[in-house]
Formats: C-alpha cells, structure tokens, sequence
C-alpha cells in the first residue's frame, strides 16, 4: 500500500469519525430539545370549542389528558362533551416525527415544530381532507392550546392549470373546528 493509499484512509476513516461525532451530538440536542417539548404538553387541558358549517355554529366542551408513558410516548386521551373518551397514544418516530395511534387500527402521522410548539397533520377520511394544528401558547403566564380542525371534501375540488401548464387542484373548506384549552389548575 502507498503512502498516498494511506493518507487517503486515514482521510476517509477521519471524516467518518467527524459525521458520526457531529450527527450524534445532534440527535442528543434533539432528543433533549423534544423531551423539554413534551414535557410542556403535559397535564390536564379543558375547555370550549366552535364549531362552524353551513348548518351554523355549535359549542361543546372539550377537555385533554396529555401524559408521559415513557421518553418517546404520550398518552393523548379527548374527551368532547357528552361523548366517550377517545384514548390515543403519540409516539415519537424521529426527532420531531410522530405517529398518533389511535387504538383502532388508525395511525396518522404528525410532526411537532418544534420553535413554533406546533403538531400539524394532514389526513383523509370519509371523502374528506382533514387539517389539524395543535399549538401550545404561553400568554401572561397561563399555557393555552388552540386547535384548529379544518375539513376539506374532495368532491368540492376546483381544478385549474398555472401558466406552465402545472395543474392546481383547490378545495372549498366546508367545516372549522377551532378550540381553546387552558391547563386545569
């Protein structure tokens, strides 16, 4: 072998052991990031939601167990006024990735930004597209979450072509359910 063989291992073997210390100091920062995150959610959420549509407005109670069943898992149970507890779990996939299983065979995924203390998820179901933003908020001292749950049918689709003939496909919002919860003291 060559000195020049060599060199060129040591160079290589080098830059591994630089990627492997850099990416393993950054999934320590985020895991301990996520942790402090998570910990934030936790407790016992309560309050009041409207809901809109064509038919008029409703309002129902609502209220949110978020607990710790271990580093990477959150119990997730809603429970909206006169109905049964809905008994989810969130767990995280990778770094800011999770999935809410929701006991029945349904997994959705969501991802938690993390500077904006935000779940966002986009799913479909029944005919529907179905936004939902969860967002924990610090105001004058009192945590809040505000949920926004925006319901989009795919039979109200307006079709359109961009001017480099890229097609775009718009969806009429039919249903908006928007939520403030304040943690129980």
């Amino acid at each position: 072998m060559t000195s020049r063989n060599r060199y060129f291992i040591r160079l290589v073997l080098f830059i591994f052991s630089m990627v492997a210390t850099v990416t393993g100091t950054m999934l320590n920062a985020w895991g301990s990031d996520l942790n402090g995150q998570l910990n934030l959610w936790r407790g016992s959420w309560n309050g009041q939601c409207q809901l809109e549509s064509d038919q008029g407005v409703q309002a129902i109670g609502m209220q949110l167990e978020i607990d710790t069943l271990d580093a990477q898992t959150l119990r997730w149970e809603i429970t909206y006024q006169g109905q049964a507890t809905r008994p989810y779990v969130l767990r995280s996939q990778n770094g800011p990735r999770f999935l809410l299983d929701e006991q029945n065979g349904i997994i959705l995924p969501q991802r938690l930004f993390i500077k904006q203390n935000t779940f966002r998820s986009l799913f479909s179901v029944a005919g529907s597209f179905i936004s939902v933003e969860e967002k924990l908020v610090e105001e004058r001292g009192r945590k809040n979450i505000f949920v926004t749950m925006t319901t989009f049918p795919l039979n109200r689709a307006q079709n359109s072509v961009g001017p480099n003939r890229e097609k775009v496909t718009g969806y009429e919002a039919t249903h908006l359910q928007t939520c403030k919860l304040s943690l129980a003291q």
